[in-house]
This record gives C-alpha cells, structure tokens and sequence, in this order.
C-alpha cells in the first residue's frame, strides 16, 4: 500500500491515460523499459499496458527476445 496519497489524476478518454508514460521511452519499448522509467514495478507496468493495449493507448509494435514490444499511440 503507498504511504501516501501523492495527486488525483481526472481520467476523461483513452488519451488522458498518456501521462503515464515517460517521454523518456524510446519509440518502441518493453514493459521492463516502461517500469524502469517511470518508477514503478515490472508487475504495475505489465497491467498499465495491459490496461492501454485494451484502450487503443499503446499497440503491440513485435518482439525483443521474448518480450513484446509496445508502441505508444498518441
């Protein structure tokens, strides 16, 4: 459980959800790129881009070994 409660986020459409990721990621990432960035857990960053692959956010972009590569939709 977080310590605290750090912001509200007000999520209105499917391209509010771009927020989350970092402008640091590099065109194509994978969700282990994504938690690093945005510091978080690698199992919270599979459920993010589970929720926005869901949502049209991101998009399956291929493979990097065995991992899925994401491309962000903006």
């Amino acid at each position: 459980l977080p310590g605290s409660l750090c912001e509200i986020v007000q999520i209105e459409c499917s391209k509010d959800y771009l927020r989350f990721f970092p402008p640091t990621l590099p065109e194509n990432f994978i969700s282990k790129d994504l938690a690093r960035e945005a510091h978080i857990s690698l199992s919270l960053a599979q459920s993010c881009l589970l929720i926005c692959k869901g949502l049209g956010v991101v998009t399956e972009a291929g493979k990097k070994g065995r991992s899925i590569l994401y491309h962000v939709n903006e």
